[in-house]
């Protein structure tokens, strides 16, 4: 058995009005009992300040390293419909980050196609879901 590890790799979907819609823990042997765990929820949900405001100031929708805790980065993409990927990791390639949002995107479009999907409601599709954790698996 893998030993636990206290290393987070989380990814979130927050809504227009910074609504969580989707998380997913990217980190297959992540410790979720261990002392630190909610940090990556504080850390994530503190980057949305810096995220609101780049949105204010630069037309990208990739936009690239909004905050640092640590070794950590927090990554940021919005969508035209004002929704937020948010990764938090320590990789540093820029371009995988890029890849894993672009391939995220596609999926996320498509769940918002599903005509049973409310606009800015929680995403439980587990179609969405193991899209998500392929694409990290496969980009991070």
């Amino acid at each position: 058995m893998a030993a636990k590890d206290t290393t987070s790799k989380m990814f979130v979907v927050c809504g227009r009005d910074a609504d969580l819609l989707y998380e997913a823990e990217l980190n297959a042997n992540f410790d979720a009992e261990s002392p630190t765990a909610h940090l990556s929820h504080f850390v994530l949900h503190a980057a949305l300040d810096n995220v609101d405001h780049l949105i204010a100031t630069t037309p990208d929708v990739y936009l690239r390293v909004v905050d640092n805790f640590n070794e950590k980065r927090v990554y940021a993409f919005c969508t035209g419909g004002h929704a937020k990927f948010l990764l938090l990791h320590e990789g540093r390639n820029e371009d995988a980050v890029r890849n894993f949002f672009n391939d995220v995107y596609d999926k996320y479009v498509q769940a918002l196609l599903n005509p049973f999907y409310v606009p800015d409601s929680e995403l439980t599709s587990p179609a969405f879901d193991r899209s998500v954790r392929a694409a990290a698996k496969r980009y991070l």
